[in-house]
C-alpha cells in the first residue's frame, strides 16, 4: 500500500477541536445496540443492492448513466454523471478477481528539484469557470472574478455534437470575449477553453474515430481559439476507452498528438491540458501516460468525487481527502488525493505536469440515524441541501451556522458537518490549506480548482463583506508562500 507522505509541521494548523465526551454507561450500551441493529440492516441493504447490480451489464449501466440527458445546459447533472462513474470503477474493481492489495511504488525521480520549481515560482492555479445559466453555483460574471486570482481559467463547457465542436453562438462568443477581457487586468492570465464530452456515439468517440474527423476538428476548434485570443484548449473527455470500445484511447492519443503537431507549426504558443481521472481502473484503462506526456502540457487531476450517496455504497464518506482514513482499507486506502498523485507519478507522468484539483464544493447525505453521524455512516439518500447532493461552499456556510456540528479529521485532512439527519463532507480553508501546502513542498505543478461559481464569491459567509472567494485565496497564499 502506498505509505500516506505526512507532511512536515503545517504552518497553517488551526485550533484543534474540542472532543466531546460520551454518554453514561447505560445509555451507551443501549444506543451501542441501536447502532449496531442499523449498521446491520444498513449492509443487508447494501449487499442486496450490490447483488443486484450484478445483473446489469456494466456497460448498459453505463449507457443508461449516459442517458440522462448528459448534452444539457444542467453542469450539475454532469458532475453527479461523473461521480456515478467513479463509484462504478470502486464497484467494478471490487467485483473483479484483482487482489486489493497495492504495494508502494518507487519514487520518480526527475532532474529538477521540488525547492527549484517552488523558489521560481512556476506553480500554476488552474481554475475552472462555469459560464451563467449554466445550472451551477449561481451565476457568476466574467466581470466579478478577480483577474489575479488564478493564472490560468478554462471556461466550461465547449460541447462535441455529431462528431464536431457545437456550433458558438454570438452569445456564447460575447462570454468568451468578456473572460478573456480579464487579461487586460492581468497580461500574465491564461484563458482556455475546456470542452467537455463522453464516450457515446456522436460525442468524442466520434470525433476522433478516423483521422478525417481528427483533422477537421483541429480545425474548427484552432479557429476559435484564434478568434476570441484565447491561449489554449483543455479536455474534459470523462472518460475514453473506459466501458467502451478500447480504441478510444489509442483515438485520444492520436488527437493529442495530431493537435500538438498542428499547434508546432502555427501556434506554438498555444496550451494543451487534459482533465484526468482519479480511479485506479479508470486511469488504467483510458490513458497512455507516457505518450500524453509528449504532447500536453499539464494535466488536471480530479482529485474529488471520491465518495458521495450512490445506492450501491450507502454511507457517508469524504469528497476529497487528502489521506486515507484510519478505517480505509484494500481499495477504499487508494481513494484519496495523495493515492491518486502518487499513482499518476507511477504511470510517468512527471511532476512539474501534475495539476492537483482541489474542490470548492461538497457532498451532502441523509443518514439512517441521526445518532450514527461519523464518516462511514449509514446512509438512505442525497442530503436536502445543495442539487443531487453538491453543495457550493456558501450552502455549507450557511449549513454551519445553523449551529450544525462540525469536525475535522486528522487521518483525511479533511472535515464534515452533520445536524440531525444531514451531512455533508466539504473542504474549508483549513483543508485547502493543507493541500496547497502538499503541492508546494511536494513540487508539483500547480492546484486546479473546481470550480469559481463555487467559491463564495458574493462574500455570503464573512460578515466584513470583504473575502470574496476565500478558499480559492487562501490556495494562492499558501502556494505563494516562499517559506515552504
Amino acid at each position: 500500500m502506498f505509505s500516506d507522505r505526512q507532511l512536515p509541521h503545517a504552518r497553517y494548523e488551526l485550533l484543534i477541536e474540542n472532543k466531546r465526551t460520551g454518554l453514561n454507561y447505560n445509555r451507551a450500551i443501549k444506543a451501542g445496540g441501536i447502532i449496531a441493529a442499523v449498521v446491520i440492516i444498513t449492509c443487508l441493504t447494501a449487499y442486496i443492492s450490490w447483488k443486484s447490480l450484478k445483473s446489469f451489464h456494466d456497460r448498459e449501466f453505463v449507457k443508461k448513466l449516459w442517458e440522462l440527458n448528459l448534452n444539457n445546459s444542467d453542469s450539475v447533472e454532469w458532475l453527479k454523471q461523473r461521480a456515478e462513474l467513479y463509484g462504478l470503477a470502486v464497484k467494478q474493481y471490487l467485483d473483479s478477481n484483482q487482489s486489493h492489495t497495492f504495494t508502494a511504488v518507487p519514487p520518480v525521480i526527475t532532474n529538477k528539484s521540488p525547492s527549484s520549481n517552488i523558489k521560481a515560482k512556476t506553480f500554476r492555479l488552474v481554475c475552472y469557470y462555469s459560464l451563467p445559466n449554466s445550472g451551477i453555483g449561481g451565476d457568476l460574471m466574467p466581470e466579478e472574478i478577480n483577474p489575479s486570482l488564478c493564472t490560468h481559467i478554462n471556461i466550461a463547457f465547449a460541447q462535441i455534437t455529431n462528431g464536431s465542436l457545437q456550433p458558438v453562438n454570438s452569445t456564447i462568443l460575447g462570454l468568451y470575449n468578456r473572460v478573456v477581457a480579464l487579461k487586460s487586468g492581468n497580461p500574465s492570465l491564461k484563458v482556455l477553453l475546456s470542452i467537455a464530452g463522453n464516450s457515446e456515439p456522436g460525442s468524442f468517440s466520434t470525433l476522433t474515430a478516423t483521422h478525417a474527423n481528427r483533422k477537421q476538428f483541429i480545425k474548427d476548434v484552432l479557429a476559435v481559439l484564434v478568434q476570441c485570443k484565447l491561449d489554449g484548449l483543455d479536455f474534459d473527455w470523462e472518460f475514453p476507452a473506459w466501458q467502451s470500445d478500447k480504441k478510444e484511447r489509442v483515438h485520444f492519443t492520436q488527437l493529442l498528438m495530431e493537435l500538438r503537431d498542428e499547434l508546432n507549426r502555427r501556434h506554438s504558443n498555444l496550451l494543451v491540458s487534459v482533465a484526468v481521472a482519479s480511479p485506479k481502473p479508470i486511469i488504467d484503462d483510458s490513458y497512455d501516460v507516457p505518450q500524453m506526456v509528449e504532447y500536453v502540457d499539464y494535466v488536471n487531476v480530479m482529485t474529488y468525487d471520491y465518495h458521495f450517496y450512490v445506492w450501491y455504497l450507502p454511507m457517508t464518506g469524504f469528497n476529497a481527502p487528502l489521506y486515507k482514513h484510519s478505517d480505509d482499507i484494500g481499495y477504499f486506502a487508494t481513494l484519496n488525493t495523495n493515492w491518486t498523485v502518487s499513482y499518476w507519478e507511477s504511470k510517468g507522468m512527471p511532476k512539474e505536469k501534475i495539476v492537483v484539483g482541489l474542490p470548492t464544493y461538497g457532498h451532502s447525505f441523509t443518514l439512517v440515524n441521526d445518532a450514527n453521524h461519523g464518516v462511514s455512516a449509514p446512509a438512505s439518500g442525497f442530503g436536502l441541501l445543495g442539487s443531487k447532493g453538491f453543495v457550493s461552499y456558501p450552502q455549507t456556510c450557511q449549513f454551519v451556522a445553523a449551529e450544525a456540528a462540525t469536525v475535522f479529521d486528522r487521518d483525511s485532512r479533511a472535515p464534515y458537518a452533520y445536524k440531525n439527519t444531514q451531512w455533508i463532507s466539504y473542504d474549508d480553508e483549513r483543508s485547502l490549506a493543507y493541500k496547497a501546502e502538499y503541492v508546494a513542498s511536494g513540487g508539483y505543478g500547480g492546484a486546479m480548482i473546481w470550480a469559481l461559481n463555487m467559491d463564495d464569491f458574493k462574500s455570503e459567509c464573512s460578515n466584513s463583506g470583504q473575502n470574496w472567494f476565500p478558499l480559492i485565496t487562501k490556495v494562492k497564499n499558501v502556494l505563494e508562500d516562499d517559506q515552504l
